[in-house]
């Protein structure tokens, strides 16, 4: 394995999940998922504009240290 990286189809799953549940997002990636961040801090500002909990991410710097916290994850390999 040569490490992680959030693709698009990781990217759609973690907005569907942060939009549909409001769930924060933790993520490992050995790049740093810039245009997924702001998604995020713009849900979150508008949610909490709206009187509600806002929703929070942070960048991992491992994936045990993901694995500890996480409710769901969602993963896959290349063949």
């Amino acid at each position: 394995m040569d490490g992680f990286h959030i693709c698009r189809i990781g990217s759609a799953y973690a907005r569907m999940m942060i939009e549909g549940f409001k769930m924060n997002l933790i993520y490992y990636d050995l790049y740093q998922a810039t245009r997924l961040e702001k998604f995020v801090t713009a849900y979150g500002q508008f949610l909490k504009a709206s009187g509600e909990e806002p929703v929070t991410w942070k960048r991992a710097s491992s994936m045990d240290e993901v694995l500890q916290v996480v409710d769901v994850t969602k993963g896959y390999t290349r063949d």
